[in-house]
């Protein structure tokens, strides 16, 4: 048998009708990916039991811990899936809500009857980052209750044309006003899921996952100028500000992050060299104001085909 090329993998998803089982309709959906590291293991817990020697005794097996991250271009075609994976609700604008929805992930092969199956997926943490020099990308990290290797989905639909968006496409602002002088934005979404909850009887299975407290982190880089200056004033007076990132790659077409209640932690003002100097920025968002959209972050993903 040949050996299987990455290319020709498929990775295929739907939102699951129960917790844990395949939807009462399977269909499927290709989902453009750039990589990803879904697994299955079961983590050997040492045999502390004194025999009389010196040699390591046959190790117990921990409990099933499916997961891993999937790595997807940022791109207006597909992201909306992603989003209402990870916020529940249609869009086009996703927040935190009360639940999370869970899905079958599936990597399926075109070339060779090669199947990976993950049931009760659920997405923990989403990492965005905005820079020049890659191309544009979200890491989702997944969380899920099993793993099979059978065939999920024979005829998937197929993916949405991609729209991807560029770093020239992209927008900062900061206190509902562009600023020119960010070079790198980040933004990690972390949804608080409990993953270390295993019952008795479940063969060392997940049979739920529930939602936490949704945390959102991250970083500003700015040149050390005037505008820079005066986030650093910002940041050290602990005021709250607000901040986004928007990508328009085409008319009617838009990604868009906005934290509506956030403040920046005071700078670190490293003298790298001769060079440019840059501030970079911590950052923490909350909620506590009822009238900032009721949520922490919301996401848009503004696409004619969500």
């Amino acid at each position: 048998m040949s050996q299987q090329p990455g290319w020709a993998a498929q990775l295929v998803g739907q939102q699951e009708t129960a917790f844990g089982e395949d939807p009462t309709s399977v269909t499927g959906q290709i989902l453009p990916i750039i990589s990803h590291t879904l697994k299955a293991d079961e983590p050997p817990i040492e045999n502390e039991v004194i025999r009389g020697r010196r040699d390591a005794a046959l190790p117990d097996i921990g409990p099933v811990n499916v997961g891993g991250d999937v790595v997807v271009p940022l791109e207006i075609g597909n992201l909306g899936w992603w989003m209402a994976m990870a916020f529940g609700g249609t869009g086009p604008m996703y927040k935190v809500g009360s639940t999370q929805p869970s899905a079958v992930l599936a990597d399926q092969n075109a070339t060779a009857a090669a199947y990976a199956k993950y049931n009760g997926c659920m997405i923990s943490r989403i990492q965005f980052r905005f820079a020049p020099g890659q191309q544009l990308r979200a890491t989702f990290t997944i969380i899920g209750a099993s793993e099979g290797n059978t065939q999920f989905a024979a005829s998937p639909t197929a993916a949405t044309a991609l729209v991807p968006i560029l770093f020239k496409d992209l927008t900062f602002s900061e206190a509902d006003t562009a600023f020119a002088g960010c070079t790198e934005f980040t933004c990690d979404i972390d949804f608080g899921l409990s993953a270390d909850q295993y019952p008795i009887g479940a063969g060392g299975y997940r049979t739920s996952i529930l939602p936490g407290r949704a945390k959102v982190t991250g970083q500003v880089t700015a040149f050390l100028d005037s505008d820079g200056a005066g986030l650093w004033t910002k940041a050290n007076a602990g005021t709250e500000t607000t901040l986004s990132v928007e990508g328009v790659p085409a008319t009617g077409k838009s990604f868009k992050i906005e934290l509506f209640e956030a403040k920046l932690h005071r700078p670190t003002k490293d003298l790298a060299g001769p060079t440019g100097r840059l501030l970079q920025f911590q950052y923490t968002a909350y909620y506590n104001d009822p009238s900032a959209d009721n949520s922490i972050v919301r996401v848009t993903v503004d696409n004619a085909t969500e």
